[in-house]
């Protein structure tokens, strides 16, 4: 046992190459800026994924450890995952596959696009694109859920969790991180249309013909060509000049 830093003295990459270092119960992997992964340590249920060398166009994005289960995120967006199976953490639930000792694609329900994965002592936590989480293996939920999210039984070793439609479109799950037997999650604001910096056509007739365009903090206005004045937007303190304070 080592409780002070040790220098690693031979390896098979270059130190400075390093992108990330991720430590499992007993194994360690590392990633490489050429999207290339690294293995030390325990192996007994196959966690280092050894003799899994293949000629491929697709490079690592990120990596992930757990007790004696790895995985990792292409940069295609696919999702590779190996070692311990016993507790169908992998999403395999057939009889036999104890442990899986090379990179296993594992597919997600409705073809969902995998974004982050995150590994505990017997389960597997994989964040898609849209912000759901997909749960496989042992993972007991509490009998206090939060309110604000919905969780799906899938089978008897898989789950969904969401957050409820009421926040869905205000809140979006950006991170998630595992424990022994524990998952958190990182909430942050959805990026909705309305905070997206993109282009829009003002739709107003052709027969106006604007001249002159001013922005407030919150609202806009322009002028046409005929000295009418248009406004739209914010307009609590009635800023666009309608005598009303309804939003525009």
């Amino acid at each position: 046992m080592c409780t002070t830093p040790q220098k690693l003295r031979k390896c098979s990459f270059a130190p400075s190459s390093v992108r990330s270092v991720r430590g499992g119960g007993g194994h360690v992997l590392v990633l490489d800026a050429c999207g290339r992964i690294h293995a030390c340590g325990w192996n007994n249920r196959g966690q280092l994924g050894l003799d899994s060398v293949r000629d491929c166009d697709d490079t690592v994005d990120l990596i992930a450890c757990g007790w004696d289960i790895s995985g990792c995120i292409t940069t295609s967006r696919k999702l590779y995952v190996w070692g311990s199976n016993a507790f169908q953490q992998l999403g395999i639930c057939q009889r036999g596959f104890t442990s899986i000792r090379k990179p296993f694609l594992m597919q997600l329900p409705l073809n969902d696009t995998p974004l982050r994965i995150s590994f505990g002592m017997r389960h597997t936590a994989v964040l898609t694109a849209d912000s759901k989480i997909y749960i496989y293996g042992r993972l007991r939920i509490s009998d206090m859920t939060p309110d604000e999210i919905n969780i799906i039984k899938i089978s008897q070793s898989s789950m969904v969790v969401k957050l409820i439609p009421r926040l869905a479109s205000e809140l979006a799950i950006q991170n998630i991180t595992s424990g022994q037997h524990h998952l958190m999650m990182h909430l942050s604001a959805a990026e909705d249309q309305e905070s997206q910096p993109t282009p829009m056509e003002l739709k107003f007739s052709k027969a106006i013909a604007p001249v002159q365009l001013h922005l407030g903090s919150e609202h806009g206005l322009f002028v046409s060509k005929e000295g009418d004045v248009f406004t739209w937007g914010w307009n609590e303190h009635g800023n666009c000049g309608n005598d009303s304070t309804d939003n525009l």
